[in-house]
């Protein structure tokens, strides 16, 4: 199995070598104590899945492990290494880490998360979120004193019903008897509901009683910015999130369209796609700090739909990483939502809605992290009828993937883009990355390339921008080489003595200040002009 949140592969040679890697070791174990858990397993090389075939364990190193684990880390409880044989033939030390209820560190006083399937360090700075995860982690699955007979009927029916018809249930899961599928999700345990358990199906009184349990705010704007409606969703406790969410679905604002022409004839197209809205509302749920007071806001302005929920984003998530990092808060909470398909899967739910916003010719959602809250911000009348001409158009040709509607949709809105710009746009590493995003667009030929490595610009086809009809002003952004080498001759010619920022302004600030300046130094080197002064004060002259 590969490498995922709740499950580390270390080689054998690391604890065996003259020098053995005992911080490596203590590090993975302190991120899953910090989190929900997970298991170690010793004997797996980098990039492999199972142990090399052959490999056999030292008798003594599962008491040497244990014991070095308890001597360099704290609130650490990991269970007796075993070994165990895998279906190559090799053997692999298997270390279960269970989630501690205090905040695991190593011995050195070094704090770690797990984030994806890596261990990162967890700075000064964010150690206050740290402790309001574990805080978090273990609210959801707290023993409250309501026992399991109290939950209200009709929602346990309608959960019930909900996941047994869902197809993103195991049948192994739906074949188990109620009260056996209830604790699989962790909403009873002991005869007794939890914290879960008393949000999706306890009575009100018992709602009531938890601490900071959900209250949903739906405001509206004017366009001077003056509040003209309030709904509030779960402040008498008698809902429960999967009401709190259909209630924000079922308000009639989602209704409202816009025309947007077609040709000789006119669509209309929803402001907000209600989806859109869905997922907003799932995720401010799922992913809020529950141990922590704070309404969930809802603001519609004229323009604008805001999403706010209390608290920050997890360890190790930010707003330009957060299409990509995969990260729960709280993770019974959010099976719920995904396997009850209120909410798209584990770290797809922006995928999404950038596929729904994109594809529909609007920008992506924005993102802002403020010291105690989040923001996500959809702008709803920022439509590019181009965009959805174009996506239109790619259809045609097949089926696309929802990474390849978000590439097209980044280029009919922006135009031409070279390959660093976009991956800044996808907050990916590098240009490098870019390429699954691209898929077959470029096998396609329904974008065109030009230009090499990180400069590669990217365009949709002038084939299908004609197909789709949708009209593209003509820059020179992507102008080759050579016209702009004679472009700024012609410049320098016509205004002598010019700097480099003037020449830039007039030949066309689409055009990047780095690449004119480029054609410049050719143009010099090539004997064509000639440069007096250096750097900025450097002022360009026919020879």
């Amino acid at each position: 199995m590969t490498e995922h949140d709740a499950l580390e592969h270390k080689s054998l040679r690391l604890v065996t070598r003259k020098n053995p890697g005992w911080d490596d070791i203590a590090r993975a174990c302190v991120c899953f104590a910090n989190g929900r858990g997970g298991v170690l397993q010793i004997g797996v090389e980098d990039g492999e899945t199972e142990p090399p075939a052959g490999q056999t364990i030292p008798p003594d190193l599962p008491s040497r492990v244990f014991q070095r684990i308890a001597e360099t880390t704290h609130n650490v409880s990991p269970a007796f290494p075993e070994v165990r044989a895998a279906p190559s033939g090799g053997e692999v030390l298997v270390v279960r880490v269970p989630t501690s209820s205090a905040l695991a560190c190593t011995t050195d006083g070094r704090y770690y998360a797990r984030l994806a399937d890596a261990c990162t360090p967890v700075p000064p700075e964010d150690m206050v979120r740290l402790v309001t995860e574990k805080g978090a982690l273990v609210w959801e699955l707290a023993l409250t004193d309501a026992p399991a007979s109290e939950a209200e009927p009709a929602h346990v029916r309608r959960l019930l019903n909900g996941l047994r018809a869902s197809d993103r249930v195991k049948d192994s899961v739906k074949a188990r008897t109620d009260g056996e599928v209830l604790a699989a999700y962790d909403l009873v345990r002991d005869d007794r509901l939890t914290n879960l358990g008393v949000l999706w199906l306890g009575q009100r009184d018992r709602r009531a009683r938890l601490r900071h349990a959900p209250i949903l705010q739906y405001l509206r704007y004017d366009g001077q910015g003056r509040k003209v409606a309030k709904e509030m969703f779960g402040d008498d406790y008698a809902m429960t999130p999967w009401d709190q969410v259909e209630a924000v679905q079922a308000l009639p604002v989602w209704d409202e369209s816009v025309e947007v022409p077609q040709g000789v004839f006119r669509d209309r197209v929803p402001i907000y796609d209600v989806e859109v809205v869905r997922e907003l509302v799932a995720n401010a749920l799922v992913h809020r700090v529950y141990p922590t007071s704070g309404d969930i806001f809802v603001s519609l302005y004229a323009d604008r739909l805001e999403v706010h929920s209390p608290g920050r984003l997890p360890v190790g998530v930010t707003p330009s990483n957060i299409l990509h990092q995969r990260k729960r808060r709280n993770e019974s909470l959010a099976r719920l939502f995904h396997d009850l398909q209120l909410m798209e899967g584990e770290g797809t739910g922006y995928d999404r809605m950038y596929d729904l916003l994109l594809s529909s010719g609007r920008p992506a959602p924005e993102v802002r992290e403020g010291p105690d809250r989040v923001e996500v911000t959809v702008r709803g009348l920022d439509m590019n009828v181009r965009a959805l001409k174009v996506i239109a158009a790619a259809s045609v040709h097949g089926p696309l993937e929802e990474r390849e509607r978000i590439v097209l949709g980044l280029l009919a809105r922006g135009g031409p883009s070279r390959r660093a710009d976009l991956a800044s746009a996808l907050s990916l590493r590098g240009a490098a990355d870019v390429g699954p995003w691209t898929g077959s667009l470029l096998d396609r030929k329904l974008v065109t390339t030009t230009g090499r490595a990180a400069g590669q610009r990217l365009k949709i086809n002038p084939r299908l921008l004609r197909e789709s009809g949708a009209r593209m002003r003509t820059t020179l952004i992507d102008i080759e080489d050579y016209r702009l080498r004679e472009l700024l001759r012609t410049d320098v010619e016509r205004f002598p003595g010019s700097p480099v920022r003037e020449i830039h302004a007039r030949v066309g600030a689409e055009i990047s200040r780095r690449r004119v300046q480029r054609q410049l130094v050719a143009l010099r080197d090539d004997g064509l002009i000639r440069m007096e002064g250096e750097r900025a004060s450097a002022r360009y002259f026919l020879p």
